[in-house]
């Protein structure tokens, strides 16, 4: 009996077991069956997407390519960049969203190129690149000299983006002149607000230069007269339709000891059919300012600037047939606003000599001019010839650290610069020059009036001097 019970309990088991099992079963494929109908829904909707076409050959997302031709609007101020933003410089990655290929909605630029410069002075040793004043501040280096240094190299990285608010670009550069470390030219970032308008902020040339005028050289300084391209931080508005552009900019102060407000700076420049250009500039500054580094206890008058600088600019490029370019341009300014502009001066305001240690030279008005042609001799090489003048005012009378007047009426420098450039390939140029300076003092009364020495001797004697400089550089475009 016993037996019979266990048995009938065990059959009861088994299948409360089974019944148990069939159920569990039957929810598992349940489930099943609701994940297979939700994939098939998923399935569905990506077979009701668009297909992407495959990309054409050759092409990919990411692209590596020589050169920037790619960046067609880079920039608000093509011609006044042109020198300095080539379309064959440089190495561009490009982003492309989609594989239809529209325009690339993020590019990097990286561009440069090494300069080696072979430098031969025939008559005194004039420092890594064609500085006029130093033919009169040069003491004990009369004769020949040679030197070779390539502190102009040049390295810097470009970027473009498109953005839901408009395109947005940046430039970051420098090179290693004078003193072989890394300088800052350009840090600044462009915002292209509408079709028309350009908002800049950061430092890159100021908006009063004249950056379309002038020759190529192979000398880092160029030429005297209205050729001085000053690199300032300042925020700046660009109005830029067809032939015309325009920019008003607040720029970093020339006196920033003293200055109550930045320069305010403008340009107007009209791109005339025939490959003409034409360019008006002006800056005004706040000249109320003492001269930097100077003491009363240094000079028995420190001269102070009073009131508002200013200073006018005006040039053209006028292309001859095709055949050359005529370059002029011309500078006045007053209270100092010149001296920014004007290359190859000898000073506006104090600076040291080694003849006369400390001189006290106020420049209250001061202008230049120059004048240049380019030649197309073939393809591939080029003829320049340029000439410039720098002329600065001393309305101050200057004194000497230790006494007396120098009656200078006016400092005068003069260049003139010619050379060769020849480029038989897009990654090299090649480049000859034979450059010419000179200084003088007009109106100048020297002898034992001001107490000259030893010293002073050669410059008592007379009131002006010149140099003569042959230089080779070679440029390797990265």
């Amino acid at each position: 009996m016993t037996n019979t019970k266990w048995l009938r309990r065990a059959l009861l088991g088994g299948v409360a077991l089974g019944v148990m099992a069939a159920g569990a079963q039957a929810d598992e494929l349940s489930d099943l069956k609701a994940q297979l109908e939700s994939l098939q829904g998923r399935v569905n909707q990506l077979e009701q997407q668009p297909t992407m076409a495959p990309l054409p050959d050759g092409v990919s997302f990411i692209t590596l390519s020589r050169g920037s031709a790619q960046l067609p609007n880079y920039g608000t101020q093509a011609s006044r960049e042109m020198g300095d933003k080539p379309s064959d410089r440089g190495f561009t990655i490009a982003v492309t969203p989609t594989a239809d290929l529209p325009a690339p909605i993020a590019e990097v630029v990286v561009y440069g190129y090494v300069k080696g410069d072979v430098i031969y002075d025939f008559d005194k040793d004039l420092g890594t690149s064609f500085y006029v004043p130093n033919i009169w501040s040069s003491t004990g280096s009369d004769g020949d000299h040679i030197q070779l240094h390539a502190l102009t190299s040049r390295f810097g990285i470009r970027s473009r983006t498109d953005t839901a608010i408009g395109q947005i670009r940046t430039q970051i550069e420098g090179d290693f002149w004078p003193d072989a470390v890394f300088d800052l030219r350009h840090a600044y970032g462009e915002w292209d607000m509408t079709p028309e308008w350009t908002f800049l902020a950061g430092q890159t040339w100021s908006t009063a230069t004249l950056l379309p005028i002038g020759v190529s050289t192979v000398d880092f300084s160029s030429s005297a007269g209205p050729n001085a391209f000053p690199r300032v931080a300042q925020v700046r508005m660009t109005y830029h339709s067809g032939p015309i552009s325009w920019a008003v900019a607040a720029e970093a102060p020339s006196y920033t000891s003293s200055a109550q407000w930045p320069n305010l700076a403008a340009y107007l420049q009209f791109d005339a059919p025939g490959g003409h250009t034409f360019i008006v500039t002006g800056v005004v500054t706040d000249a109320d300012a003492e001269f930097l580094g100077v003491s009363a206890s240094e000079l028995e008058n420190t001269a102070d600037r009073d009131g508002v600088g200013w200073a006018v600019q005006a040039g053209a490029n006028i292309n001859l047939a095709d055949i050359a370019t005529l370059t002029v341009g011309g500078l006045y300014g007053e209270n100092g606003a010149h001296c920014t502009y004007l290359a190859q001066h000898m000073g506006c305001d104090p600076f040291d000599a080694n003849k006369f240690e400390r001189v006290d030279f106020f420049s209250d008005a001061g202008w230049g001019v120059l004048a240049g042609l380019s030649f197309g001799i073939t393809d591939t090489t080029t003829f320049n010839v340029q000439y410039g003048i720098t002329r600065l005012d001393n309305d101050h009378g200057a004194e000497w650290f230790t006494g007396g007047s120098w009656a200078a009426d006016h400092v005068t420098t003069q260049t003139v610069h010619a050379n060769i450039l020849w480029r038989p390939v897009q990654q090299m140029q090649l480049g000859w020059e034979i450059m010419w300076g000179q200084y003088k003092f007009d109106g100048g009364e020297f002898g034992d009036e001001v107490g000259c020495g030893e010293l002073e001797e050669d410059i008592c004697a007379s009131s002006k001097d010149d140099a003569i400089r042959a230089q080779f550089g070679a440029w390797f475009f990265f």
